[in-house]
């Protein structure tokens, strides 16, 4: 939300890469209405469903939201993910 009417909702980060190299895309929305609704939104994500994280790192405690630890399968996944891809970094 840029302001209390124009929202922007999309894959499409504001940085070079992404103007010229990604196929990113983003919604520009013109509506008190919406831009509300999302700022309503987010700040229910914020407060209730996400964790805050504390000075030294560690994350605060919320009740509303269940510590869950990756499966194996997809901590080696994304190990192996990490290592292919940071020869191509630079490309991505």
């Amino acid at each position: 939300m840029f302001d209390d009417r124009l929202s922007a909702i999309g894959s499409f980060n504001l940085d070079p890469r992404s103007v010229h190299l990604s196929t990113e895309s983003m919604l520009v929305i013109d509506s008190e209405d919406v831009n509300k609704e999302l700022r309503a939104e987010k700040e229910l994500l914020i407060h209730e469903e996400s964790l805050r994280v504390k000075e030294d790192g560690s994350y605060e405690e919320n009740e509303n939201v269940e510590k869950e630890e990756p499966s194996f399968t997809r901590e080696a996944g994304r190990r192996l993910w990490t290592a292919i891809t940071f020869f191509f970094e630079h490309l991505f």
